[in-house]
């Protein structure tokens, strides 16, 4: 009798301990998303949706791709920083988005790319909150 009521103890102090873990362990993200945060550095977003993160990261992948320059232009005002992170490879990455229409993205150790972005895109990455 004493030896089952040291298997049940234990068994469940296994269990609450198990339970208390599990509520105060962080909350996580299960794909890729996007942290958005203004020229002061606050946390403007978090772009969760499917959606979002893929027009994003496709807008990204063309305008970097295809971007010859490394250099932004003189008088570039910050606006906006988005960090992408992505889940599957704990990876992340950096876009800006300057006033002046410019965007640069920062993916080490690759080197910058800089590169005008579109009227439309332009408007879309300033109202961050617009592609959720």
């Amino acid at each position: 009798m004493k030896s089952q009521l040291l298997l049940l103890g234990s068994l469940a102090l296994i269990i609450l301990s198990g339970c208390s873990l599990n509520q105060a362990a962080p909350k996580t993200h299960h794909h890729d998303w996007i942290d958005v945060y203004n020229k002061s550095g606050n946390k403007v977003v978090s772009l969760t949706s499917r959606k979002a993160v893929a027009y994003v990261s496709d807008h990204v992948g063309d305008d970097a791709g295809n971007s010859t320059s490394h250099k932004l232009p003189a008088g570039s005002k910050l606006q906006y920083k988005y960090v992408m992170h992505q889940r599957r490879n704990n990876l992340s990455f950096n876009l800006y988005i300057y006033s002046n229409k410019y965007a640069k993205t920062g993916i080490h150790p690759l080197p910058n790319s800089t590169w005008k972005l579109s009227n439309h895109e332009f408007s879309k990455f300033s109202n961050p909150r617009s592609l959720e």
